[in-house]
């Protein structure tokens, strides 16, 4: 034996379909969301590493220096720190290099 709806009840079969079908992207989304975010907070643990507390030394810049030329200096530490003079800085400058 058939059944038939009226016309509102289709309508109304209809809009709920249409809403379940939301509800359920809405579900799907939010659990991307949370795999994207546990993902995340597991790669942060492996990659953000914190910074090396950073060092200064101060040099004085020889007379055959111009924007752009790498010079070597060693730091107090032993290593050798490479830098580029600075734009605006040239021969006698001092120079703040990093290492």
């Amino acid at each position: 034996m058939q059944q038939y709806m009226t016309q509102e009840q289709y309508a109304a079969a209809l809009q709920q379909a249409a809403l379940q079908q939301q509800l359920q992207q809405q579900l799907q989304q939010q659990q991307q969301q949370q795999l994207q975010q546990a993902q995340y907070a597991q790669y942060a643990q492996y990659y953000a590493q914190p910074a090396a507390p950073s060092q200064t030394t101060t040099v004085v810049l020889p007379a055959d220096a111009f924007q752009g030329k790498t010079y070597q200096v060693q730091a107090p530490d032993g290593r050798l720190v490479s830098f580029q003079v600075p734009a605006g800085c040239g021969p006698g400058s001092s120079v703040q290099v990093s290492y």
